[in-house]
């Protein structure tokens, strides 16, 4: 009667319930959620399989032993790769603890379910540090593992999550989609490709390199160690063009100059002539000294040096310039030099010198002889045609004419 009783309270459906629908069976439970649904306690004398979701059990963590059975395989463990989440589940921490993890290397969220980790909290993968994926394979380094899931969210799940120690892409992959990057702080690259269309804002670009077919620029470009500047069509410079080293150097086409003028300060060679069809200015050096105290003419200063103190004995001139005559012309190519200065029946000039040497030129003065003696009021004009017959070697073709 009592065995009766007993198998009477068993099939009541408080007790026992099966789900024939869903092949479900619940202990204890009217509607089973899973397989088998048990609401209380289940004691057995051993427990097989994977049991890295079971509470409070000290090993479940570690994962399978490979061979309960046997003496030594049931201590030793293995961990499948990937943790799979079929349903929508959220991590929490207790206050007790710092982190969450699993033994898992991976973890795969399908489309239709949903990783929460809650605010503030840390699911670490791959804590064992086993994975082929980790810095240190074999090393408990906890820093392995990754989550594959579908996308990645905020926890409310309307924004972007936080990346706090920033992200790392290997190499040969990148960062793809139809949207847009938006960084507030420093980009950094190896190298940018692709258009740059939609490039906005006021920022600061330092490049090595800039290949394109056009650039428009609505404030200044600065330019610093620019070797040469490569132009297929025109080049225009709307508030001037300043040279200050090594010239312009027209080999074709000439230099066309509609308004405003040219101004150099220094030697200009022209090649195949020069059309000028205006007034032709030519800057004088005006030195308040006379040439016996400062007889180095730099020709970076032009071509015309005016002394307008009078002069109290003789002097030999020396033209050079900052790169050097002799580097400045080429052979067969002239320059002309004036020098001004007031004799003062003292000062006259019957030697010349060219980049501080008197060497390697042969003076031819007008008249057929050096001057001997100074004029005794006026101005001299002492004018000097510079011909480069040779590496460092000048003819001379000197003339002084005073003006009273």
């Amino acid at each position: 009667m009592t065995r009766a009783r007993d198998l009477s309270r068993l099939s009541n459906p408080t007790n026992f319930t099966v789900d024939t629908t869903n092949n479900r069976l619940g202990l204890n439970s009217t509607s089973p959620d899973a397989k088998l649904d048990v609401i209380g306690i289940v004691s057995a004398t051993a427990f097989y399989g994977d049991g890295s979701n079971l509470e409070g059990v000290a090993s479940a963590g570690l994962g399978t032993a490979l061979n309960d059975d046997q003496a030594g395989l049931d201590v030793i463990y293995y961990t499948n790769k990937i943790l799979g989440i079929g349903e929508t589940i959220t991590v929490t921490v207790p206050s007790s603890a710092d982190i969450a993890y699993t033994q898992y290397q991976e973890i795969s969220v399908t489309d239709d379910a949903d990783l929460i980790i809650s605010p503030g909290d840390e699911l670490v993968p791959d804590i064992l540090g086993i994975g082929t994926n980790v810095q240190q394979p074999g090393v408990l380094s906890g820093n392995g593992g990754r989550v594959r899931a579908g996308s990645i969210t905020d926890r409310p799940g309307t924004g972007a999550p936080q990346l706090t120690f920033g992200a790392e892409v290997p190499v040969g992959y990148g960062i793809t989609g139809a949207g847009g990057i938006n960084v507030t702080g420093v980009v950094t690259a190896g190298s940018f490709s692709g258009s740059a269309t939609g490039l906005t804002g006021s920022p600061d670009i330092t490049v090595r390199n800039i290949t394109g077919v056009g650039m428009t620029l609505s404030g200044t470009l600065n330019y610093e160690d620019v070797t040469n500047v490569d132009s297929v069509g025109l080049v225009t410079a709307r508030s001037g063009l300043r040279v200050t080293a090594g010239g312009v150097n027209v080999t074709a086409g000439g230099v066309h100059v509609v308004g405003g003028g040219v101004t150099v300060a220094g030697i200009a060679t022209f090649h195949n002539g020069a059309d000028f069809n205006a007034i032709l200015l030519e800057n004088v050096n005006i030195v308040a000294n006379k040439l016996s105290a400062a007889p180095n003419l730099n020709l970076d200063n032009g071509m015309v040096h005016y002394f307008t103190t009078n002069e109290t004995t003789t002097a030999n001139p020396n033209v050079f310039s900052s790169v050097g005559i002799n580097t400045e012309m080429a052979i067969g190519e002239t320059i002309s030099v004036q020098v001004l200065s007031k004799p003062n029946n003292a000062g006259y000039f019957p030697r010349f010198s060219i980049d501080d040497k008197l060497t390697g030129i042969t003076t031819y003065w007008n008249g057929g002889s050096a001057p001997s003696s100074a004029q005794s009021s006026g101005v001299d004009l002492n004018s000097y045609q510079i011909i480069k017959t040779a590496n460092d070697t000048f003819d001379v073709l000197a003339n002084t004419s005073n003006f009273a």
